[in-house]
């Protein structure tokens, strides 16, 4: 065989190599980015599922409020929804959530009645739905 031939050959073979180099390098990084991208899925799952075990804990539990025992009038006006009495009282530091207060009047099937009512700010979120369920004649 020529020199020339020899020549041509050898660059043939070294395409081929490069050619299946390069095919290797496309694979290798696009594996890299499936497994990063399952890892950022894996990630927020994780996150979102301690977030969402924190809200259901915050929901069922019954916390014991460390705040100093002070009684308060609350009004609750006659076009008042669960959600904004639970926006006033967390605004007002009575309760650490209004969204917990929601969601804990859909579950246990608690409604906010209006009228004027006096409650102690130690009350839980759910003892204030269960006072605010049975109206204003009954209180603290």
């Amino acid at each position: 065989m020529s020199k020339k031939g020899t020549i041509a050959k050898q660059n043939t073979k070294h395409r081929i190599s490069q050619e299946k180099l390069h095919g290797m390098t496309l694979r290798l990084v696009s594996n890299a980015l499936w497994i990063l991208l399952a890892a950022l899925a894996l990630f927020v799952g994780i996150i979102g599922a301690q977030q969402m075990y924190s809200f259901g804990y915050r929901v069922f539990q019954r916390e014991e409020r460390q705040v100093e025992s002070r009684q308060l009038e609350i009004i609750i006006g006659e076009d008042a929804d669960t959600l904004s009495v639970g926006r006033q009282l967390e605004k007002n530091g009575i309760i650490e959530d209004a969204y917990v207060f929601w969601v804990q009047s859909i579950i246990f099937s608690l409604e906010v009645k209006p009228g004027t009512y006096v409650i102690d700010v130690k009350n839980s979120s759910r003892e204030l739905l269960e006072i605010f369920n049975r109206g204003p004649e009954s209180g603290a």
